[in-house]
């Protein structure tokens, strides 16, 4: 089946792709034979913009299972998965060109960073991703195709599929303009995404409602499903320029990833479709995606439990060379675009910020969170509503100390334990929300007028209507 040499391609090409040959193959070439055609990989410099890429579509695999040789760098082994799935989009699509991120990825560092680092841009200007399911997958897209109704083995397969449950499937999906699946070794036309995704929604919803399941008891005993779910939703109804940063960093916790960098650029690949530039190639992946938020005037990354750098003085920049998925305060679905603000010299501006007042909860306050426990938690309620709002956000997976604030607005929980002291303010945002509050901030008052990031938190309670903008500087 395969043939191949190591090519020789200019180092510094960021973006390549797979085209069929037709001519005689020159031996210093790498290629290999699929599905009756033989394939090469074409250089084409710097990653695509949408306005002047070539045709080609993008394979979104699971990349499980074992290693082989990779015909196109036998350097580097390859996913045994990668060659199926690659033959099966030939022979379903015969498409003018691929791009597959084994074939495709750059050998050089510098350009495998920056290709990676430009995900998002690749899988934009993509006419089409095509998923390729694993085999097992073929009778639930045959049951799709007959209109029938998906049961509870069908999700139950989904759950475990290696290619539901990987990070990078969030970005390849969320951020294409048109997705296609097919089975692995299926040779007729891919299944319409739309189609696919809406069925698979549908079955999920149904599903839910059958066994009663709460939101967060969902999550709890079927993770994967939930995290489809939510890629489901964010395809449908999220473009790209609208998706928060927070919003993206909750819905790849818990999906899995072969290096721990892959989750930052998951995550950067489905918040920006722009290409990354030459002079950002030493940059870590976690510099690159603040860079990138920043950019975009998105600072909803500041509502992390991640640790902070030692050395900046307002305490907001996180702690170089965090590992693994970056942790929202609340790995929850919000709303909302962005945190609004900019950068000022060394100081942050946040704009649409409420100041919370410590004081009795408010009759509206009180109210509000006993609808949204009543309608959330399918049990009873414990006498104390404090109580039952502390223990539905460790649920949703809030690791916070569990202390509370009594606010007139609703109840804040700081990730740490603010030790009794009194010389802070809590604000929580208005411009990032869930069904139930908001994230939020403890700041330590500076003389300056400025203040300094203490700590995060979360904001249980109706959206504040007074809004200013701080200085943590």
């Amino acid at each position: 089946m395969t043939e191949a040499t190591r090519d020789f391609a200019p180092d510094n090409s960021v973006f390549r792709l797979l085209v069929p040959s037709d001519e005689e193959t020159r031996s210093d070439a790498s290629f290999v034979d699929l599905a009756g055609q033989r394939w090469r990989i074409v250089d084409h410099g710097a990653a695509p913009s949408p306005e002047n890429a070539p045709e080609y579509i993008c394979v979104s695999y699971s990349r499980g299972g074992g290693r082989m040789p990779n015909p196109f760098d036998p350097t580097k082994p390859m996913s045994s998965c990668a060659l199926p799935a690659l033959e099966t989009a030939i022979a379903s699509l015969r498409p003018p060109a691929i791009w597959l991120d084994n074939a495709c990825m750059p050998t050089h560092e510098l350009a495998q960073r920056l290709c990676l680092q430009s995900m998002g841009a690749i899988y934009a200007a993509a006419g089409q991703v095509l998923a390729v399911l694993s085999p097992s997958a073929s009778a639930i897209l045959d049951r799709v195709r007959r209109n029938e109704v998906l049961g509870s083995e069908e999700l139950q397969r989904l759950e475990t599929d290696d290619w539901v449950s990987r990070v990078w499937t969030y970005q390849e999906i969320v951020n294409s303009k048109m997705v296609s699946f097919a089975a692995e070794g299926q040779t007729e036309v891919p299944f319409d995404g739309y189609n696919l995704l809406n069925a698979i929604g549908h079955a999920i919803a149904e599903y839910r409602e059958a066994g009663h399941f709460d939101a967060y008891r969902f999550r709890e005993t079927h993770p994967h499903l939930d995290a489809l779910e939510t890629l489901i939703d964010d395809w449908l109804i999220a473009e790209t320029a609208r998706r928060s940063a927070y919003r993206t960093m909750s819905a790849v916790v818990g999906r899995t990833a072969a290096f721990p960098d892959d989750y930052f650029y998951a995550v950067i690949g489905a918040i920006s479709p722009a290409r990354s530039e030459p002079n950002n190639a030493n940059l870590s992946a976690q510099e690159y995606f603040m860079k990138v938020c920043e950019n975009k005037g998105d600072f909803s990354f500041i509502y992390s439990s991640t640790p902070r750098a030692s050395d900046d003085i307002g305490g907001w920049r996180l702690k170089p060379g965090q590992l693994g998925p970056l942790p929202p305060i609340v790995p929850w679905p919000c709303d909302g675009e962005r945190q609004t603000g900019e950068l000022q010299g060394t100081s942050l501006r946040l704009h649409n910020m409420a100041r919370l007042a410590p004081g009795p909860l408010a009759e509206t306050a009180r109210g509000f969170i006993h609808d949204w426990l009543k309608k959330t938690v399918r049990s009873p309620l414990p006498p104390d509503m404090r109580d039952a709002a502390r223990e539905t956000l460790r649920r949703a997976g809030f690791t916070g100390c569990g202390e509370y604030i009594e606010m007139g607005a609703g109840l804040f929980f700081p990730q740490n334990s603010l030790g009794g002291a009194s010389n802070y303010n809590a604000f929580a945002t208005t411009d990032i929300f869930f069904n139930f509050g908001a994230p939020g901030l403890v700041l330590q008052p500076a003389e300056s007028g400025a203040a300094k990031l203490r700590d995060v938190g979360v904001f249980v309670g109706p959206s504040p209507k007074t809004k200013e903008t701080i200085i943590v500087s």
